[in-house]
């Protein structure tokens, strides 16, 4: 996914809605997400919870999710006014308003 020339990330699952599947291209997607998820791993944890948090807000991913898969808890990040919104962490579930969906794991 590339956001820009030095933001170049590859996260665990990605959605595109159909008014934005323009930015799907041949080599990759050109563009922000409308929702992104990132699976924790020790190695990235520190990374997907500051660093990546921040790029995203910054290019406009409306939805974020960081799943914990030791102890199923879920970070929920919603776009608002170009600054993210945190939900309360949930168990096992993720709440997606793009997808109207809930989503369990």
């Amino acid at each position: 996914m590339h956001l820009s020339e030095s933001n170049i990330l590859q996260p665990d699952i990605c959605f595109i809605a159909e008014e934005n599947k323009n930015i799907i291209e041949k080599n990759g997607v050109t563009g922000a997400p409308d929702l992104v998820i990132e699976i924790l791993s020790p190695g990235t944890k520190k990374y997907d919870l500051t660093n990546k948090k921040e790029i995203y807000e910054t290019y406009g991913v409306k939805e974020y999710f960081i799943v914990e898969p030791t102890n199923k808890k879920v970070k929920s990040f919603f776009l608002k006014n170009n600054k993210y919104i945190e939900s309360s962490e949930t168990m096992g579930i993720i709440k997606s308003a793009l997808l109207n969906a809930n989503i369990e794991f």
